[in-house]
Formats: C-alpha cells, sequence, structure tokens
C-alpha cells in the first residue's frame, strides 16, 4: 500500500484521465494492491482506477480514517468518521475484495 496526500497526483482533468496521473503510471507494474490517499475533502470515497482501487477516507483533521485487513484471502477496507471527543466513530463506506487464484 501506498499513502499520499497530494490530490493532484490523482486529479483527472478533461485532457487526462485517471489512469495518465503521474502517481498512478509510476506504480503501473507493481505489486500495489491498493492506494489510499487524502487531502481536505469532506467526502469519503472507494473508487477503481485501471484495476487498481483507491481509497479517500474522509480528511483527518475533520475526524476520517480508514482502517484495512489485508491476508493471503484479500482486502477488507472500512472508511469512518469520529464523532465526539469521546471516542464514537461511525463507519460511512466497505470494501472487500477475494484474491482470484
Amino acid at each position: 500500500m501506498f499513502s499520499s496526500s497530494i490530490p493532484s497526483l490523482f486529479r483527472a482533468t478533461a485532457s487526462r484521465s485517471l489512469s495518465a496521473c503521474p502517481l498512478l503510471a509510476a506504480i503501473k507494474g507493481y505489486n500495489v494492491i491498493a492506494v489510499f490517499h487524502g487531502h481536505q475533502h469532506e467526502v469519503p470515497m472507494i473508487y477503481n482506477s485501471d484495476g487498481l482501487d483507491l481509497f479517500k477516507p474522509k480528511a483527518a483533521y475533520m475526524g476520517g480514517f480508514a482502517i484495512a485487513r489485508v491476508t493471503s484471502d484479500g482486502m477488507d477496507v472500512a472508511l469512518g468518521q469520529a464523532t465526539d471527543d469521546q471516542g464514537e466513530v461511525i463507519f460511512t463506506n466497505a470494501f472487500s475484495k477475494g484474491w482470484s487464484t
């Protein structure tokens, strides 16, 4: 897994598709199973580009976080958010993927 907080590496424009972004192009062909990235956006997202799973939890300073579990059988990811200063959390998005053998 790789982590980056530089959203411009993922930004698609009318003239540049998401698959042509520098970071995704740099890791293509390597054994990367997922990319976790973030910025100051409020909306958590789980999406896919060219077969690579991408995860963007809500910004950490807004209480956002991601939890990932990777095993020999697959990967599970949950995106969540702290809701108060007493440790209360809500989970906003979930993802599960088995490895094909």
